[in-house]
């Protein structure tokens, strides 16, 4: 159980040390029934949070026999069943597409070793309380002193701590760096006022220091630059 603040690099603490421990473990080869066995399964409660660890992870796994995949609500489930690849070795899922892939068959947790939660107070909480029940107890899912289980999270209520020494291993650990429940001290966080969207687009430019007539082109039309900055708004 970790308890660190947002910002202190959480997700490259469970990935690296996860990472390392799977490619010297032997067979990552595609089980015979085509169904997605990860080793390590990584739940986050939001989608843009899956896709925050997901792409951190396949940056990490570049270059080696490690193969990350990802589920996610709000996307084809069709397209995301052609995607998961039976081999991979890291899934990262929200929780709800992901009981709909094992409840159809797609997805086993029969080959989970390590079981990471991330921002674990809100996976804990009430919202999410029957799907995570789902999980943690699902018969294909091995016992928690056989495997390892990892909840990280920026703030654990006392409440919290005790629900979650239930899913982990009698000796669990609890380590806690800086305040539990305060801001991280190196993130300045502020609040700017914005009249409207136009005037929100400009201040966004403005503390980006992009400059809109270096990428303005012929017949009104804006470089892929200015387009994802307009999809950020």
């Amino acid at each position: 159980m970790v308890c660190a603040q947002t910002g202190s690099g959480k997700t490259a603490a469970f990935l690296l040390p996860v990472m390392s421990a799977l490619m010297p473990s032997g067979n990552l080869s595609t089980p015979a029934d085509r169904t997605c066995c990860p080793r390590c399964l990584i739940i986050a409660p939001t989608r843009a949070e899956v896709f925050e660890i997901y792409n951190d992870a396949r940056k990490f796994a570049f270059g080696t026999v490690l193969h990350v995949a990802c589920c996610y609500g709000g996307a084809s489930v069709m397209e995301q069943r052609q995607t998961l690849s039976p081999g991979s070795t890291i899934l990262v899922a929200t929780l709800g597409r992901l009981k709909h892939f094992i409840s159809e068959g797609y997805i086993s947790l029969r080959e989970i070793k390590y079981l990471i939660l991330d921002e674990a107070d809100r996976m804990l909480g009430k919202s999410f309380e029957d799907s995570m029940k789902y999980i943690l107890k699902h018969e294909s899912l091995s016992a928690r002193e056989d495997r390892h289980t990892f909840m990280f999270s920026a703030t654990f209520p006392a409440e919290l701590q005790l629900l979650a020494s239930q899913h982990l291993k009698k000796d669990y650990l609890i380590i806690a760096v800086g305040g539990i429940g305060v801001a991280n001290k190196c993130i300045i966080q502020e609040i700017i006022e914005c009249t409207s969207i136009a005037d929100k687009k400009e201040r966004l430019l403005e503390l980006l220091n992009f400059d809109m007539k270096r990428y303005e082109v012929a017949k009104g039309t804006f470089n892929q630059v200015y387009l994802y900055m307009w999809l950020l708004l």
